[in-house]
């Protein structure tokens, strides 16, 4: 058979031995606008539907592991259940950025200032590098809820915790 070589573009940055790459696709404002580098690293925050913390699904899968998923309103028939949102990873390193078509960033005529930036209308498959759980946790979050990205510096690390409907309002 002819198989061809694919050559992977060059990086900017060097993943860490260790790591795994892992991309994932996001809408405009779900990542930043679009204005997101290789390099930079960003806080991912996981959002949730109709999910019931305290019931879970056991699933076995083919090769005999199990893997618990939670259960959404569509598969729980009943118990209390939540929508969640919290971030579930912190100065998460960006490996590469494409986007589906090319965005414009600048509005108004050249060299003007000031004024708003034009929102780019593409989606971005951003490519992360990631420890092998957080990979994990990144594409089951992709897979059954929505992310969203936030700009972050290593100084930005905090303490978070699970928001809920009834903590949104709350001091």
């Amino acid at each position: 058979a002819d198989l061809r070589r694919v050559d992977i573009p060059d990086r900017r940055v060097q993943v860490p031995c260790g790591h795994l790459e892992v991309p994932v696709r996001f809408d405009a404002e779900q990542a930043l606008g679009g204005i997101i580098d290789a390099g930079d690293t960003v806080a991912v925050i996981a959002s949730f539907t109709a999910y019931s913390p305290a019931g879970t699904e056991i699933i076995e899968l083919d090769d005999g592991g199990l893997v618990a998923v939670p259960e959404t309103a569509e598969a729980e028939g009943g118990g209390e259940e939540i929508e969640a949102t919290h971030i579930i990873l912190q100065n998460a390193l960006v490996v590469e950025v494409q986007a589906d078509s090319t965005p414009s960033f600048r509005g108004g005529e050249e060299g003007e200032t000031g004024g708003a930036v034009l929102a780019p209308s593409t989606s971005f498959t951003i490519t992360f590098a990631l420890e092998p759980l957080d990979v994990e946790r990144l594409v089951f979050a992709a897979e059954y809820g929505s992310l969203w990205l936030a700009a972050q510096t290593p100084d930005d690390v905090g303490a978070t915790s699970v928001v809920t409907m009834n903590d949104i309002f709350q001091n």
